[in-house]
């Protein structure tokens, strides 16, 4: 995995290390049936698309009840 990074990403490979890091930790491994990383904690590893969702859901609750105290009921005349 790391070597076909360094070969894609010849003049920045460094920058991307910690993705490869974090892609080989996360990813099935046949010998302990799991990930690397589930294994040493037990737990499923939360990428960060995970917390960025967790952020979205917070601002969109703050964002309704802000809406919802300054709503006012709009009357139409036909």
């Amino acid at each position: 995995m790391l070597r076909s990074c360094a070969l894609e990403w010849t003049s920045n490979w460094d920058d991307y290390i910690c993705l490869v890091e974090f892609a080989y930790n996360n990813s099935l491994h046949a010998s302990i049936k799991c990930a690397p990383f589930e294994m040493l904690y037990g737990r499923k590893c939360r990428a960060p698309i995970c917390w960025d969702q967790e952020k979205l859901k917070e601002a969109r609750t703050r964002q309704k009840s802000y809406a919802d105290k300054h709503h006012r009921a709009l009357e139409f005349q036909t």
